[in-house]
């Protein structure tokens, strides 16, 4: 009940607002129109240009968050493939730390 009334007196707050808004403007006359009328494109051209480069910013995020993620995978492998040449490495160490050296021929 709450939450409908909320809603409710929102949307009144809200129309009255627009009611006051065209109110407003209907008063207005000539240069005060006028320049109203040329703020408001002012600031819709603004808004506009925020939302495309927040847009784009958005899209340079996610291509960065790719790349890092291809990132992490290719280092994972790598220290993969490290770790398994370090273990070979270790296996020929200990074979051949552990033949007897054999005697010379002379």
């Amino acid at each position: 009940m709450t939450t409908n009334s909320n809603e409710h007196s929102a949307n009144d707050n809200s129309q009255l607002s627009s009611e006051i808004d065209a109110l407003l403007l209907s008063r207005l006359k000539g240069p005060m129109l006028e320049f109203v009328r040329t703020q408001t494109h002012a600031l819709h051209t603004k808004l506009a240009e925020a939302q495309g480069k927040l847009h784009r910013t958005q899209q340079e995020l996610i291509e960065t968050k790719q790349k890092l993620l291809e990132r992490e995978r290719k280092y994972r492998e790598l220290r993969n493939k490290s770790l398994a040449y370090r273990q070979q490495v270790q296996e020929w160490y200990d074979v051949v730390a552990s033949t007897p050296l054999s005697p010379r021929p002379q």
